[in-house]
């Protein structure tokens, strides 16, 4: 099992989509769980290369980085952004740091 952290961002957004706090908790949970039965994102447009993706709902999705991957692939020695303000690792480890959470629009900065 992975541990999550957890960007201010992400928490903002869990507490402004209270309605559905369920919902992501039980997509947090799954994620914890295998965090690689998701979707990698790969499209420089959006600038979240790097990070993965999951959906809550058919509009909400939560983006996060698995530290482990972010390392071992050396996503930063090839450019792409920052894993996560959360995530500052060198080494290896079962993190996953949550970045954001709610619409598909909003989180993916479209």
């Amino acid at each position: 099992m992975y541990r999550g952290e957890f960007s201010a961002e992400f928490l903002a957004g869990k507490r402004r989509y209270a309605g559905i706090a369920k919902l992501i908790q039980g997509e947090v949970d799954r994620v914890l769980e295998d965090p690689y039965n998701s979707e990698l994102l790969t499209k420089k447009r959006s600038d979240l290369r790097g990070h993965r993706s999951v959906r809550v709902t058919r509009n909400f999705r939560i983006v996060f980085v698995v530290c482990e991957e972010c390392v071992q692939r050396d996503f930063r020695g090839k450019g792409y952004p920052d894993c996560a303000p959360v995530c500052t690792k060198t080494l290896p480890t079962h993190d996953v740091a949550f970045v954001a959470v709610g619409p598909h629009e909003r989180v993916y900065g479209e």
